[in-house]
């Protein structure tokens, strides 16, 4: 089965996902803290680790666990919340 951490505050993100993976049968540890993240990361291979944007700072964590040789292999992905754009019509994605 692949494996894959989710770092994530945000309960209707880490709902999503949840679901999203199980359907894929993919399985999912989620941490809500990028330290303890981080450290699990460093001990423990993932095929796919998905960081939310919310949380502080995640440009950094995405840097710090792309640079981990044991995450050399995994698809990082990060989530993004829809934005209204200036004209308030049509929304943008932002994206790290």
């Amino acid at each position: 089965m692949l494996r894959s951490l989710l770092l994530s505050g945000d309960d209707n993100t880490v709902r999503i996902v949840r679901r999203g993976f199980k359907d894929l049968e993919v399985g999912l540890e989620h941490f809500a803290e990028s330290d303890a993240a981080l450290l699990h990361l460093t001990k423990n291979r993932y095929d796919a680790i998905v960081v939310d944007d919310q949380i502080e700072e995640a440009h950094i964590v995405v840097e710090q666990l792309i640079a981990l040789p044991a995450c050399n292999k995994s698809v990082p992905f990060c989530t993004s919340r829809f934005r209204p754009s200036a004209s308030g019509k049509d929304y943008a994605l932002s994206a790290t």
